[in-house]
């Protein structure tokens, strides 16, 4: 079946979208929309589609799936739309801002019969499948870590730094990517948090630093630390490590995962893998298994509540840095509240 794709966004998110479903052989990609012409365009011609400038006219090329890709804030219009003519939707991370929007998109979906799954795309790179296999074998987990260890440059967005249009800082850009990470290897739901946050410029919106202990309902516990200064951070890393009865993993982005016991020691490294050449495979992988979840008319493999979870995690990070309290995940859920990054 061909799988038309219009793209929204035109931004960094947008065009790895757009070169990772262009890479399946079942998929064009018809269309680009953004407000800024000449990115449109640019991003177009490199993959022989039209430029438009919002999603009415994306929708309009007769698209089946919509990439949304625009500033968080800016979810809940192109998913409904894309929702009432009956395209599914794949949505960049954070799935929205608050867990009013984000509700309002996944029950949008659902009442449509279409697919919406949610850009967590660390899930589809070999070090972190290479992880979980181990992790199901390796019994209950007590302990883990998320280390996050990255940079604002002048090349991100400058809408990242608005509080209103991200929703908050690097939790929200960067950092959603480790909750999500950390409740897809533990298997496991966060039930509590108790965070704090700090920004690096004075001046700034949103947070730059965070570091929050999440306690899961199965009783593992895990620090999620991550920071994303001006300056370069010697070494930049993404790095996660988890303890259980018989065994340590440990995975870093992009470089290796590895598994340690009584039994002996196992390491995959990415450099070794053809398959990990493309530095934007994950993203084929991802436009893969929706292509095949249209195809076999199933949920794609990471979905609208998985977008769901991960926000009400963030959240709950959000309101315990700003009261100084633990914060139940159960809390943040009742209110279905409205998000966002405190100073």
């Amino acid at each position: 079946m061909s799988v038309r794709v219009g793209v929204l966004g035109a931004g960094q998110a947008g065009g790895r979208q757009a070169h990772g479903f262009a890479l399946h052989p079942e998929v064009r990609i018809v269309g680009v929309g953004d407000l800024d012409p000449a990115r449109a365009a640019a991003l177009a011609e490199r993959h022989g589609a039209r430029a438009v400038a919002d999603h009415d006219a994306l929708l309009g090329l007769g698209v089946d799936v919509l990439v949304v890709a625009t500033p968080h804030a800016l979810h809940v219009a192109p998913a409904l739309a894309a929702a009432e003519r009956g395209v599914h939707v794949m949505m960049e991370k954070p799935i929205a801002t608050t867990l009013r929007d984000a509700h309002t998109i996944v029950d949008a979906c659902g009442e449509a019969g279409v697919w919406l799954a949610t850009s967590f795309v660390h899930r589809f790179r070999e070090e972190s499948v290479r992880a979980a296999g181990w992790l199901a074998d390796a019994g209950a987990v007590h302990l883990a870590r998320e280390t996050v260890n990255g940079q604002v440059t002048p090349a991100h967005p400058r809408w990242l730094g608005d509080a209103r249009l991200a929703g908050g800082g690097v939790l929200m850009y960067t950092a959603i990517h480790g909750v999500d990470r950390l409740r897809w290897l533990l298997r496991d739901e966060v039930v509590e948090v108790d965070a704090g946050s700090c920004q690096f410029e004075p001046e700034a919106e949103v947070e730059s630093g965070v570091a929050a202990l999440l306690r899961f309902a199965g009783g593992a516990i895990a620090t999620l630390s991550a920071s994303a200064p001006r300056y370069r951070p010697e070494p930049t890393l993404w790095e996660t490590e988890v303890f259980t009865e018989r065994a340590m993993v440990r995975l870093r982005t992009r470089e290796f995962a590895e598994c340690g016991s009584d039994a002996g020691r196992e390491r995959y490294e990415t450099a070794s893998d053809p398959a990990t050449a493309d530095p934007y495979y994950n993203f084929a992988r991802q436009a893969a298994d929706l292509v095949d979840a249209i195809n076999e008319r199933r949920a794609p493999a990471v979905d609208g509540v998985a977008g769901i979870r991960a926000l009400e995690v963030c959240l709950a990070i959000y309101r315990s840095a700003a009261e100084r309290r633990p914060v139940a995940i159960a809390e943040i859920a009742a209110a279905r509240g409205e998000g966002g990054a405190t100073r």
